[in-house]
Formats: structure tokens, C-alpha cells, sequence
């Protein structure tokens, strides 16, 4: 524990940020970062507003105790409970930004567990999950419209292998469902969820056609988009930090070492801003890494991959990817990590 409480000081210290000693706790309980965004919107716009707990709950008609086991994300809020909240706040939906749109905490759920095994690639799975979502989900908003058809094409994606062309086109019809596609129109607005996913594979497609800066030149003007928004970045944390990475990773394979580092140390800043744990301990093997294919000694890029291993330990310590941190320590550097 001591060894993971100094890893984690190391990361906020390195990257400047204020490192919260009473939160160690937090950061173990969310390891695997199940909770939902909604009590950090809460709590964040109930101070805004400088209400107390007490009297938003008197606005809400709801018990004190209710609430904060909400705010602490102890407690999975009922759909009504929610709508209580959200009215006494008066929330705008964009604080609350969803890939569907649909109050139905159900539908919601339904929807993460699709995107799970989307990411993970349980394509049987998805596919159930999707057939369940179609039916129940309402169709008059565009949103929703678009998602399916989202959806849908990643569920086939693997027919589009070799034809990127037509890839490209039917991604940018799907996109474009909702608004034009216009580089330089992404830096003046902020792209749902939705939009931002299709904005990558649509990235990565002009990438593989006419080369990576092409990639690179969407990804940052819709990162100019976010930037430029009056919402703050937690709010957008789930598209900011997949562009930050596409943006890493792109910049590291082309070996443009000083970008990819600009972009790896803006991520980790906001996943220690945001206090998301999931992706900290890769995104601070992913830092080592790019120091170590830029040529920097042992002894800088070591001790980065050791924090990492301990962070992995606080925050994921069942997942793959601890063990290919420590494979890479053995293969690499001859060091024993200790396999839990």
C-alpha cells in the first residue's frame, strides 16, 4: 500500500496537480471505474449554485441521507430520483451528455454493457444487446437515429476490410446525419459521443487513404472544438480522453516524440482532474513508453514503468494489462516484477 500511495503521489506530483492524500481510498474503491458521471454533476453544479445538501434535498423532496449517498456514487439512483434532481438544479442535458437519448436508466445500461463488449469484442454479445436496445429505443430523435445506424456499422465492420473508400463514405453519411462534415468548423463546436466516435473511424480512415497528418489534422481541430466550449472538460472526459490518445498514439508511431508526449501529459492531467482510475496506469505505461522509443536511459524510463506497476496494482490489478507491463520489464530491462 505504501508503494501504491507513493506511485500515485509521483503522478500527480510529476504532473503537477494537487495531490488529494484523503482520496487513496476513492481511487481503490472506483478501480475499475464502474461509476457513473452523474453524482460528480451533481455535487459540482449544487455548489455551484452554493446550495447545501439539506436544502437540495428540501428542492428535490427527497431525504438528505438519499442524496448523499447519490453524490458519493454509493448509491444508483431510480430514474424518478433523478428527474427530482435534476429539475431543482434545472441540469441542461449537455451536462449529462449520453450516446442515446433517453432519461430510461435502463436504455442507458443497456447501452454501456453494448459498449463493452463493442470494446472488447464479444461480437455475440453485442450483437444480443444491440437487437435488445433497437427495439426498446424510441426513434423519433435523430440522436437516436444516428446511433443505430452507428451501431450497425460496427457491428459489420469487419465487411469493409480492405475498402476503405467505402468505409469512409459510409461513415461520413452516418456522421453527417447530424451536422456537416467541415474540418474547420469542429473548432467552434463540441461533438457528442457519438459524433466523436465516428469522428475517429472517420480520422483513421483519411489517415490510411492520404497519410497520417490527415488523422492528426481532424483530431485537433475537433480538440480545438472541446477547448473553445463553455462546458468544463469533465463533462467531455470520455471523448476527450480517446481523441488525447488517438493523438499519443498517432504522434509515437510516427515518431514525433515531443507531440506525442505533449499529448500524453495533457491526458493523464485529466484523468488525475477528472479522478477516473481506468486508464491512469496505462496512460502513464504509454508516457514511459514514448521516453523509451525516443532513446532515453534506463534509468529515466524505468522507474516511469514501476509506478505504472504499482498504479496497475492499485487500480486494475486483475487485468491483462499488468501482465504485459511485466513481461515488457523482463523482456526489456531483465527486471522481476512481483506476479499477484
Amino acid at each position: 500500500l505504501k508503494c501504491q500511495r507513493e506511485a500515485l503521489k509521483w503522478v500527480y506530483d510529476t504532473f503537477e496537480q494537487t495531490y488529494p492524500t484523503e482520496d487513496l481510498e476513492i481511487w481503490r474503491k472506483n478501480r475499475q471505474q464502474n461509476i457513473n458521471l452523474l453524482p460528480e454533476v451533481i455535487k459540482r453544479e449544487r455548489n455551484y449554485l452554493e446550495l447545501t445538501q439539506e436544502k437540495l434535498a428540501e428542492l428535490a423532496d427527497l431525504d438528505q441521507k438519499t442524496l448523499s449517498r447519490v453524490e458519493t456514487g454509493n448509491h444508483a439512483m431510480k430514474p424518478g430520483t433523478f428527474q427530482k434532481v435534476r429539475k431543482a438544479l434545472q441540469l441542461e442535458r449537455e451536462l449529462y451528455s449520453t450516446k442515446i437519448d433517453v432519461d430510461d436508466f435502463e436504455l442507458l445500461e443497456l447501452e454501456r454493457n453494448l459498449t463493452r463488449e463493442l470494446v472488447h469484442r464479444n461480437q455475440a454479445e453485442a450483437e444480443c444487446l444491440y437487437k435488445e436496445l433497437k427495439e426498446k429505443l424510441p426513434r423519433q430523435s435523430l440522436k437516436n437515429r444516428q446511433y443505430i445506424a452507428y451501431t450497425e456499422l460496427r457491428l459489420g465492420y469487419k465487411r469493409y476490410e480492405g475498402n476503405e473508400q467505402e468505409l469512409l463514405q459510409k461513415l461520413l453519411d452516418i456522421f453527417q446525419m447530424s451536422r456537416q462534415f467541415k474540418k474547420d468548423s469542429f473548432k467552434n463546436i463540441a461533438l457528442n459521443q457519438v459524433e466523436c466516435s465516428l469522428l475517429l473511424l472517420i480520422s483513421e480512415c483519411y489517415g490510411k487513404i492520404n497519410g497520417w497528418e490527415n488523422t492528426v489534422e481532424i483530431l485537433e481541430a475537433a480538440l480545438e472544438g472541446y477547448d473553445n466550449s463553455r462546458i468544463e472538460d469533465v463533462n467531455y472526459y470520455k471523448e476527450l480522453t480517446v481523441i488525447l490518445g488517438w493523438l499519443t498514439d498517432t504522434y509515437e508511431e510516427n515518431s514525433q516524440f515531443e507531440k506525442a508526449l505533449e499529448y500524453s501529459k495533457r491526458n493523464i492531467k485529466l484523468e488525475l482532474k477528472c479522478g477516473r482510475s481506468n486508464l491512469l496506469a496505462r496512460s502513464v505505461v504509454e508516457y514511459a513508453y514514448i521516453y523509451e522509443r525516443r532513446g532515453e536511459r534506463k534509468d529515466v524510463c524505468i522507474p516511469i514503468y514501476q509506478y505504472a506497476y504499482q498504479l496497475y496494482r492499485l487500480l486494475n490489478p486483475d487485468g491483462k494489462e499488468v501482465e504485459n507491463l511485466i513481461k515488457h520489464l523482463r523482456d526489456t530491462y531483465q527486471i522481476e516484477m512481483e506476479e499477484e
